[in-house]
């Protein structure tokens, strides 16, 4: 047995091998700090809410080659056929009907770490970047509403 058949008998195996190695980053820390650090609220990396991915080869070696998806994006494989058929009309019903229910639709993946959330049927809208503008704008939309709900009570 080569020293490559050993190392490479299990992606165990391997992972053990690649965090034995005495280097201070490696393409997996990358892949982290792209998937999580990015994204990431906390003031100091020791109360990190990903740490079982940090400085992990095992993680990195699950991921699929080249996978530029980020955390949280969802890769659904659509027939081209299926996408340029026309609805019918009773799909056409329902998505009219679902219009009424959504106002607004939330898109992410355009940016890593950011949605933008806009009027449904329209291109624009504003975009968030991280979980601290999340909460913001959550906030502000919450006090906002309850506003609104005082005017109302009291006119």
């Amino acid at each position: 047995m080569t020293e490559y058949e050993r190392i490479t008998q299990s992606p165990e195996t391997l992972a053990t091998f690649l965090a034995s190695l005495p280097c201070i980053e490696g393409p997996w820390d990358e892949e982290f700090h792209k998937r999580y650090c990015s994204v990431c609220v906390e003031p100091e990396c020791d109360r990190c809410p990903n740490e079982d991915f940090r400085s992990n080869p095992g993680w990195w070696l699950t991921l699929a080659a080249g996978q530029a998806a980020g955390m949280g994006t969802h890769v659904i494989d659509l027939d081209t056929a299926e996408v340029e058929r026309p609805l019918t009309a009773e799909e056409e019903k329902a998505l009219q009907k679902a219009k009424t229910l959504f106002r607004y639709a939330i898109e992410s993946g355009n940016e890593p770490g950011a949605i933008t959330i806009m009027p449904m049927g329209e291109s624009a809208g504003i975009t968030l970047h991280g979980e601290s503008e999340v909460r913001i704008f959550i906030k502000l939309l919450l006090d906002s509403f309850r506003e609104a709900g005082t005017a109302v009570r009291n006119a």
